[in-house]
């Protein structure tokens, strides 16, 4: 009788866990789906996937990690070289080559993917320029 009690207690324990793990899996996932689908950016459902589509160059998606943030003229700028540099987190830091995107940029605005935990931008997107 002891041992199927034990068996009894050992299954309810393990389908907790599990249900409880999916639940995490689930609250994880949901938010980057729509990542820019707030009323911060303001746009249409198309623009929202186009936003949702953008990718690196090694093909990562931008924001996967962290929603962007909109950056105006003076906090970024092309360099000589046709690389980029962005004035965020109080200092300017050059966009390495492989995290700007190209193509077009369907907002005009630049965009900026940082997320709090990385040491470098994990995607640019440059804005219209002047």
């Amino acid at each position: 009788m002891e041992k199927s009690r034990m068996k009894r207690m050992s299954a309810q324990r393990t389908i907790g866990l599990m249900s409880a793990l999916s639940l995490a899996m689930y609250s994880c996932v949901i938010p980057r789906a729509h990542a820019f689908d707030s009323s911060k950016w303001g746009h249409d459902a198309a623009t929202s996937e186009w936003f949702l589509s953008l990718k690196d160059s090694s093909g990562q998606s931008c924001c996967d990690y962290a929603d962007g943030v909109r950056l105006e003229a003076p906090e970024w700028r092309r360099l000589e070289d046709n690389s980029f540099e962005v004035f965020a987190r109080g200092k300017w830091t050059k966009i390495l080559p492989g995290r700007v995107l190209n193509g077009t940029n369907k907002v005009g605005y630049a965009i900026l993917w940082w997320p709090k935990a990385w040491d470098n931008p994990s995607c640019f997107l440059p804005g219209a320029e002047n």
